[in-house]
């Protein structure tokens, strides 16, 4: 199914979100992103608190809805989306070290004694505060 560009405007989110499921037209997500870019960056700035993770993180859910949107019935798109930001946020979260964790170097010293290991501070921009 075409689609014109003038046209796609017009049509609601689940009405892109079944075009693109049967056309895989990526012009009815470039509409998605048109419409929520602003609410996932805002999201992503709530729970990253970092404008460069936020920018990256935007990027990497709408790249995430190609493949997702295919496998799923929406209903809601507004509220799934909001959820997927969500979880994808949790997780970027959970594999990022936090300024409280301490990270152990144990490569070059083992077999050493313990008092000799080196305890490093990641910092806010995830590298090493020695």
């Amino acid at each position: 199914m075409k689609v014109k560009n003038t046209k796609i405007k017009q049509y609601s989110d689940e009405e892109l979100v079944r075009l693109y499921q049967k056309s895989k037209d990526k012009r009815c997500i470039g509409e998605l992103y048109s419409r929520y870019s602003a609410l996932v960056f805002g999201v992503c700035l709530k729970y990253l608190k970092n404008i460069p993770d936020s920018q990256d993180t935007l990027m990497q859910v709408f790249e995430k809805l190609i493949a997702v949107l295919l496998k799923h019935d929406i209903q809601n798109f507004k509220s799934w989306l909001g959820t997927l930001t969500r979880n994808h946020c949790s997780i970027e979260l959970e594999a990022t070290p936090t300024q409280d964790q301490v990270v152990l170097d144990w490569t070059p010293y083992i077999g050493w004694p313990v008092e000799q290991y080196e305890v490093y501070k990641v910092n806010s921009y995830n590298t090493l505060d020695v």
